[in-house]
């Protein structure tokens, strides 16, 4: 075998996906190096290979010896075959042997073998150590690129997973219960969690997302965004800097940008996936108010029979979710009073929010909190003091405060830097103790000032999000004051062609709480944009 690729030599990044049995690795991973363009290597077919040709050849699994004499003399390839691919061992086609169940329980006994991996470890540096791939396993981001430019860590529900098995078995005629497929994901969950040899671990700085309840596009589209935002090359390459991943494109002479951090912040990420996590487990299911500000988010969860209650008031029985947004203390303390199943999806950012206004009111502090008083994320907030609490929207409302003495500032964590530090100066000449926690989450600030760059180069912007949604429209406020022509919409169906007439750079940014799939929509309609009608177009015309 030839030599392993230095890191620094790379072409490209190296995507590794990691995760357990079923957690949908092998699907994502070839969907992913499709839509990106990379090489994918299905390092579990690898195995599943080796597992096939121990099993014919009837080597014991323990025979560690023979084991590694069988690898080094396996040739495994890779055909692609219509929309997928073909997994060749010594020149027979076994893709769909690999796949039974026989030879998944003995792929995880055999990978678990040292002298297995070792073998299998240095081919799959070898042939992804270039960059441009896209490789999934176990311990791919731990072991075998452990310098990986972006790593994720794919779960789901051994139930999930149990599900998704039972009917890819199922579909090919195979007889199996769903109970059998559960506790055979289970039972390989230990084994490769408790092996001695690259037991199956999250790297640390891996992405971790959960699958349950979401479809394939949306944990596809989440994973492109990470990449396409993170897939820059070393400056120290000898080829300079990897080309920045930016969705730009040219469309009939209208060239789009795109922002690297629309969509889906963490917080609201992980109630979604909480959300629809306790959807897919049937039984009543509510939210007490939104889960995010999205309409197409709670209209989905509506369709799985998730209904959104504005009080608990009545409710004795079910699963309550709490939005990201949190809720009052005292609604949270009524839902354990009546033993109701809580799904607390509050964004961890705001709960440290809602930590700090409890404690400085402890302490003595009067609370200022920096935010929008009618914004449901601030009413939570402000439950939490034992004293007195104000709110202030700006440095002028500060101003006006009857407030002396020790104060303490918190902000919704929406609000732009400036806003709270307008506020913070206001208190400094009233008070003779301040304290200041900034809680102002760094997606927001980092938002607003990509939008703010994006503003400048472009001829027009859009913004995308639900109107009852505080960062999207900051995110549109900040975009309106650099560029004139910006519009706040939450789908596709608002857009307007007048509004490109003589555009030729269309900017794109979304807020926190939009969803992948409605920025594609958008996108994809400002593609069909008839340029031929707009002045631009004619005047083209014209000249030709």
């Amino acid at each position: 075998m030839s030599g392993e690729v230095s890191s620094i030599n790379r072409k490209g990044p190296v995507v590794a996906i990691d995760g357990p049995s079923g957690a949908g690795k092998s699907t994502l991973a070839r969907l992913l190096a499709e839509r990106l363009g990379y090489l994918y290597i299905d390092t579990g077919a690898m195995y599943r290979a080796v597992a096939l040709a121990v099993k014919r050849a009837g080597i014991p699994p323990e025979d560690e010896e023979s084991l590694a004499v069988l690898c080094r003399d396996l040739e495994i390839s890779f055909e692609r075959h219509g929309g997928g691919y073909r997994v060749i061992a010594d020149g027979i086609d076994v893709s769909e042997e690999i796949r039974k169940p026989e030879i998944s329980l003995l792929t995880s006994r055999i990978s678990a073998k040292k002298a297995v991996r070792d073998v299998m470890l240095h081919e799959q540096r070898r042939l992804g150590g270039a960059g441009n791939v896209v490789l999934e396993g176990r311990d791919i981001g731990s072991v075998v690129f452990p310098d990986a430019e972006v790593k994720f860590f794919l779960s789901a529900s051994a139930e999930e997973r149990g599900k998704r098995r039972y009917l890819e078995l199922r579909a090919r005629g195979e007889k199996v219960t769903r109970e059998q497929t559960v506790a055979d994901v289970k039972a390989r969950d230990a084994r490769d969690e408790q092996r001695t040899h690259a037991p199956l671990r999250k790297a640390m700085d891996a992405i971790e997302i959960d699958s349950t309840g979401l479809s394939i596009d949306e944990v596809l589209a989440i994973m492109e965004r990470y990449v396409r935002a993170g897939a820059r090359k070393r400056s120290d390459g000898p080829d300079g800097d990897w080309q920045d991943h930016t969705d730009s494109q040219e469309v009939c002479g209208l060239k789009i940008i795109l922002a690297k951090q629309a969509g889906f912040c963490f917080g609201v990420e992980r109630a979604t996936q909480m959300a629809f996590e306790a959807a897919n487990k049937g039984g009543k299911t509510y939210t007490l108010g939104p889960i995010i500000h999205s309409p197409q988010v709670v209209k989905r969860l509506e369709e799985m029979g998730v209904k959104v209650l504005e009080t608990i008031k009545g409710l004795d029985n079910g699963a309550i979710i709490i939005r990201s947004h949190g809720v009052a203390a005292k609604e949270l303390q009524e839902a354990n009073r009546k033993e109701l199943e809580v799904v607390d999806a509050t964004c961890p950012f705001v709960k440290k929010a809602q930590e700090h206004v409890k404690s400085l009111s402890q302490a003595g502090y009067d609370v200022v909190v920096v935010g929008d008083a009618d914004h449901p994320e601030v009413q939570g907030i402000v439950s939490y003091a034992r004293g007195k609490v104000y709110v202030a929207g700006s440095g002028e409302e500060a101003g006006k405060l009857a407030i002396s003495g020790k104060i303490g500032i918190v902000a919704q964590t929406t609000q732009s830097f400036e806003n709270l530090k307008n506020v913070v100066l206001e208190c400094l000449a009233k008070g003779s103790e301040i304290r200041v926690f900034n809680t102002i989450c760094d997606a927001t600030a980092v938002r607003q000032e990509e939008a703010k760059e994006l503003a400048k180069q472009v001829d027009c912007m859009i913004v995308i999000g639900g109107y009852n949604s505080a960062n999207t429209t900051r995110l549109a406020q900040v975009c309106a004051e650099i560029q004139p022509k910006t519009y706040h919409i939450e789908t596709a169906r608002q857009l307007n062609d007048e509004w490109f007439d003589g555009v030729e750079t269309v900017g794109v940014t979304a807020g926190a709480s939009t969803p992948k799939w409605v920025i594609d929509e958008v996108l994809h309609q400002i593609r069909q944009i008839d340029r031929s009608k707009t002045s631009l177009g004619k005047d083209r015309g014209e000249q030709e």
